[in-house]
């Protein structure tokens, strides 16, 4: 296993919605003033967590509005 320090900058969550195909990207420090992401009148439900690195904003594509 190997460690690698990420700024907060590059670390996002990713949430989504239980009603609509809505998917959002937040960073860690989102959840301190605004708590869970809210959509349709509810929580939204997480989904995962992404670090973006020079790699990943190469190659991810983000196929959630399609």
């Amino acid at each position: 296993m190997s460690r690698l320090n990420v700024k907060d900058s590059e670390v996002f969550t990713v949430w989504t919605c239980k009603e609509c195909p809505e998917a959002i990207f937040v960073h860690p420090d989102f959840f301190q003033d605004n708590g869970t992401p809210v959509c349709c009148d509810q929580d939204m439900i997480y989904d995962r967590t992404f670090v973006e690195t020079e790699t990943t904003a190469i190659f991810f594509k983000d196929d959630t509005n399609e």
